[in-house]
């Protein structure tokens, strides 16, 4: 048995199929999934996303999202998606250092949305460097 990963993003669907498992990052912490999973429904955080077959990992950073598993099929809906072979460590710095400037601004205390919005960009950063570093590592 493999599962199929479906990944809906605003530009458009990407499909990966013969995957042995997904692992994806929710609110309470990582949920991975097998073959033969329940059918469960729910939200996706930041964070990272590893697509495993036989012989091979897809690695990717999302960002928020909802996620359904049923019949062998992980579905998501994510708002942003970067591969790994796409991420750019220069970028990724760039957005943690504006963020984090941003936040240092008194004006975004009165400001709740805007504050958050600036707290997702940077935990969003933070993951696209935390798997540039995990690549070094390797």
């Amino acid at each position: 048995m493999v599962l199929k990963l479906k990944i809906v993003l605003p530009d458009g669907l990407m499909e990966i199929g013969r995957l042995r498992s997904v692992v994806l990052q929710t609110p309470d912490g990582e949920i991975g999934i097998l073959p033969g999973h329940l059918p469960i429904v729910g939200l996706l955080d930041i964070g990272l996303l590893v697509a495993t077959t036989a012989d091979r990992q897809e690695r990717f950073v999302t960002g928020g999202g909802m996620l359904w598993v049923a019949d062998d099929c992980v579905s998501v809906l994510l708002i942003d998606l970067i591969a790994e072979k796409d991420l750019d460590e220069a970028a990724a710095k760039r957005m943690l250092e504006d963020a984090r400037a941003a936040l240092a601004m008194h004006e975004l205390a009165s400001q709740p949305e805007a504050r958050e919005e600036r707290l997702k960009e940077a935990r969003y950063a933070e993951a696209q460097l935390a798997l540039l570093a995990r690549r070094r590592e390797a």
